[in-house]
């Protein structure tokens, strides 16, 4: 399994979207308001640190990874049939990978924060962080869906979009200045990104960090239970087409 992990960061090191859309646009996002915002009454370099890494892990699991399944699932719908390594497996190492990967950006933006910044680490920072690896699984399992059902031509595309469109729904009330319409709101509240940043806002409150971990974690067994879906629907497809 291991090699299979070393591999796959391998590969995602040697695509310059990685390189590019979450190391390095992330810590830019970090620099710019840090900069801007430095001086404002409300200004948290932690917590902002935080945010960015959010970006960054949803555009690696959006942006990056759903491109690499939709241009490996072929190779990987063959080694299901020949060998013991099935989607489950693949997937499972996927999240191990990305998770590493996500770390990766995290640190990248922390070291931004400690060399340009007032960032200081604290247990409340390892906390959040914490929060963000979890959360981070959900991305990492949107980006498999994604690659699942479209080609990685159509996901160069779109993904960028999609994301965007994620990132819309993250930025919710209770992370910033919010003065958009109570529709998009209520909106917001359907998704996880909502509790995360709740929990992220409130990361001194135990009992609200556990209630919005939960919330977290039934959004997670709901896009599972998608992958499921995902996969009859092609089993069901492939069937039609043999």
């Amino acid at each position: 399994m291991m090699i299979t992990v070393t591999q796959q960061i391998q590969n995602v090191l040697r695509n310059r979207r990685f390189i590019i859309f979450t190391l390095i646009f992330p810590s830019l996002w970090y620099l710019f308001f840090m900069y801007q915002f430095k001086n404002a009454v409300a200004f948290n370099a932690t917590t902002l640190a935080v945010f960015s890494g959010m970006f960054g892990v949803a555009g690696s699991g959006i942006n990056t990874f759903s491109t690499r399944v939709a241009r490996e699932k072929k190779y990987y719908d063959f080694m299901n049939k020949i060998s013991p390594y099935n989607k489950a497996k693949y997937l499972f190492d996927s999240l191990i990978t990305q998770t590493m990967l996500n770390v990766m950006i995290i640190l990248t933006i922390t070291l931004t924060g400690l060399l340009f910044g007032n960032m200081t680490i604290e247990f409340d920072y390892i906390k959040m962080v914490s929060i963000l690896m979890y959360y981070g699984f959900y991305y990492i399992i949107i980006g498999y869906i994604l690659g699942t059902l479209f080609d990685d031509e159509t996901l160069t595309s779109v993904s960028f979009p999609i994301f965007m469109g994620f990132m819309l729904i993250n930025l919710t009330p209770n992370a910033v200045s919010f003065n958009g319409l109570k529709f998009l709101g209520d909106v917001q509240k359907i998704f996880p990104g909502y509790y995360f940043n709740d929990a992220i806002s409130h990361i001194h409150d135990s009992q609200k960090v556990m209630v919005d971990f939960g919330i977290i974690s039934i959004h997670l067994l709901i896009v599972l239970g998608l992958v499921s879906i995902v996969s009859m629907y092609k089993k069901y497809r492939t069937g039609r087409n043999a």
